[in-house]
Parts: structure tokens; sequence; C-alpha cells
């Protein structure tokens, strides 16, 4: 057993991620008595890395069987607290653990959820049931004393699956992290907690309940039947939320995220991604800024084009359907102006500007592609009388932050050809 000190600092989402995954081919079982507040208003859970901690534990962790997360299913039942808004209880990845009193009753702390999958006894009304015993490895921090008499709640209750667990896994160390999961259901009894109300029997024919899950875990019977198991096969993943087959060239953004990287969405095998299939059938336009991850200030247009493409055609990014593209909307707020050559590759001499405007608009208003801070510049004068023609960009020195075409014709001038001939 070893014991990591993480909340004596600040808690966050590295830290959590830390511990989580502390040695994961040397410790088998994390048992964790921690969680968002138990407050009845607060959803919560684990942050990105803590959760890629959790899945690099049950794919890489014992050495590729998957380490074990006992998980406390909380003590906010006071507060109608649910431990489904528990983003730890309730991982697929953990054994959420719940209470019963040692007469097999609700005690007052206990919450209610689908997530939680047994139940081990712990404490229940102060001065009437009786508290866990533990014994303290540390004479230091009990000088006075080598044993703990008062351990309570579900903090109490997942270590003690913790040591099941570890039994089961002594018994037979090839168990996998889903063996250890359905060796639990399989073994957890529901008569000694009967006597509550509240269980019902599900579609496999067990009795299972929200205070209790599958019952009281049973030692005894989860060890012999550890001895005699046979490992169930990998976990099968259904994955037409995250990515559809390659072949048909789509990706579908989950429901659940209010952000995607879209470099992410593109597979491999794509020479390009074609944004019209990012976009609902049922939506009229799309704002290309849900699709920049709020972590980021700004979106490289740059990094969409695939390195195999020579150019990008702006249009095919704008959905048949809409009429016209903001090209602001590209443009991040905390941003004063735009480069429009970073939207050009290297590769290519010049960019047609008209290829960004949609062939619905009569008129482009070049004014609002630069900002508003220019001096004035007299096109004439920066035309080498060599030249056949002019590039534009080549007009605009680096060090102005924008350019007024209108300041360009001479006052005297009804108009000006921009075409420059020797």
């Amino acid at each position: 057993m070893l014991g990591v000190r993480m909340l004596d600092g600040a808690v966050n989402d590295a830290v959590e991620a830390r511990a989580l995954g502390l040695n994961p081919d040397y410790i088998d079982i994390y048992s964790a008595s921690w969680g968002p507040e138990d407050d009845g208003k607060t959803v919560d859970g684990p942050g990105p890395l803590a959760r890629r901690a959790f899945i690099h534990g049950v794919t890489k962790g014992r050495k590729g069987k998957g380490s074990i997360f006992v998980w406390a299913s909380g003590n906010g039942g006071s507060h109608t607290d649910s431990c489904n808004c528990d983003g730890y209880a309730n991982s697929i990845y953990t054994l959420s653990i719940s209470s019963a009193t040692q007469g097999g009753r609700k005690p007052w702390y206990l919450e209610e959820c689908s997530s939680t999958l047994a139940t081990t006894y712990s404490s229940g009304t102060p001065g009437q049931d009786r508290s866990v015993a533990t014994v303290d490895m540390d004479p230091k921090l009990r000088p006075d004393s080598l044993c703990t008499l008062d351990h309570t709640g579900t903090s109490a209750s997942a270590p003690l699956a913790a040591g099941m667990a570890a039994l089961a896994l002594q018994a037979n160390p090839e168990l996998t992290w889903r063996d250890v999961q359905y060796l639990v259901v399989l073994t957890s009894r529901s008569r000694p907690l009967e006597g509550e109300t509240g269980w019902t029997v599900n579609g496999v024919n067990r009795k299972v309940s929200h205070k209790f899950g599958y019952g009281l875990m049973d030692a005894g019977a989860m060890t012999s039947l550890a001895e005699v198991w046979t490992n169930v096969p990998a976990q099968h993943i259904c994955k037409s939320q995250e990515v559809a087959k390659e072949s048909h060239n789509r990706v579908l953004i989950p429901k659940s995220q209010t952000s995607v990287d879209i470099q992410e969405l593109i597979p491999k095998s794509q020479s390009k991604v074609d944004i019209e299939e990012l976009i609902p059938k049922s939506q009229s336009r799309v704002d290309i800024q849900d699709l920049i991850p709020k972590s980021q200030s700004r979106i490289d247009i740059k990094g969409l084009i695939p390195k195999s493409h020579s150019r990008i055609n702006i249009k095919e990014l704008i959905p048949k359907s809409q009429l016209r593209v903001d090209i602001r909307v590209l443009i991040p707020k905390s941003h004063l102006r735009v480069d429009i050559q970073e939207l050009i590759p290297k590769s290519h001499l010049r960019v047609d500007i008209q290829e960004l405007i949609p062939k619905s608009h009569l008129r482009v208003d070049i004014q609002e592609l630069i900002p508003k801070s220019h001096l004035r510049v007299d096109i004439q004068e920066l035309i080498p009388k060599s030249q056949s023609r002019i590039d534009i960009k080549e007009l605009i020195p680096k060090s102005h932050s924008r350019i007024n075409i209108k300041e360009l014709i001479p006052k005297s001038q009804s108009r000006v050809d921009i075409r420059v001939t020797n």
C-alpha cells in the first residue's frame, strides 16, 4: 500500500493526473476518497489531463491489464447531492462504492445515483451506529494511538472495496480492470440490504439499487470466483460519435463538446477535408468561431490546409447554403489586424482576391480587410518603371498597419487605372 499525498496543497488537473498516473506498472489499485463538493449544486469531474490518466491507466497500467480505480461515491446525501454529477464516481473506469450501516440501512450521508456499483460497511448516525476502525501506519501522526476508531462515510467504504480487489488480484494476478468490475457485480449481495426500499430487477435479472448498486461486496465470494475466472474480452468501443468510417470521409462532433480541434478531425489518409461535411444539414450556416478551441487566442487557417495542397480555395470553406461569409469572423477579437498574406500558401506568387468574394456579392469593401491606423501612400511612387504589372501586396510597407486604397488616387484624377505598363 502506498499513500499519495495530493490534497495538502493546491489541487488542479495536473496534480490529479500525476496522482492517478503514478507508477502504473507498480501500483495495482488506486483508492480515492475525494471528489467535487458535496453541496447538491456542483457538477464537476476530471479535467483533460486526469481523463487521459484514467485512460492510460486502464489501457497501459499493470503491464497492460489495467489499473483498478476505486472511488467513494460521495457524502452529500443531506444536501440531496447526486453522485451522477460526480465525474469521477460515474466514470466507466472507476468502481463507485457506496456505504451501509452495520444494520444494512442507508446512512444519512449516502448519495443515490445510478453510477454506484456496490457497497461496503461504514458509519451511520453518530452515537447510534458504529464507525470503521483502521490501523494508522505512521506513529508520528497519532502518537497516542496506532488505531483510528471513527473513520466514517464513503471515504471509509472505498478503501474496504480496494482491499477486497487486492485479495482478488492476489488470487488471480491476470485479472484485467474489466474482470474486477465483473467480479464485483457478480458476487455482491443484495439480501443484506433489502430492508431498504428502491430495489429493481435489471435486464440481466440482477437486483440493483440507486442506494447500494448491486449490493454488499463479499470478499470471500469475490476471491473464490477470481481463482477460477476466465478473462473477459477487451472492451468493445463504438466510435460512431467520434469518427465514422474513414471511407466515407465524414467526421461527427459529439454533442457534449463545446469546441473541437478541427485538425484532429481530419483523417491522416485524407488529402483535404470538406468542411461542409462537418456542418449538420439542419443548419443554414456555421460560425467558424465555434470550431476554434477556447484555449486558442486565434486560429491559423494554414493549419487547415493539407501539405499536399498547393493552394486553398476559401470558397470551399463556405457552405453552399450561405449567401456570404464574413471574413472578419476568422479574425479573433483580440487581434487588431489580420495579415492576409498568412492566408496564402508560400508556393503562390499571387492571390486572386476575387476568390475570397462569394459570387453572390456584387462588391467587396476592401477597407474591411484593412486596419484603421494608416497614413497615406502615393501608389505611383511605388511602381518601378521596369515593371509591366504590380503585385498590390508589394505596395504595402511592412511597417504600415493599414492602407486606404482611396488615398492612392490623386485628387486631380477622376479615376485611376491600376494596370501599369512600360
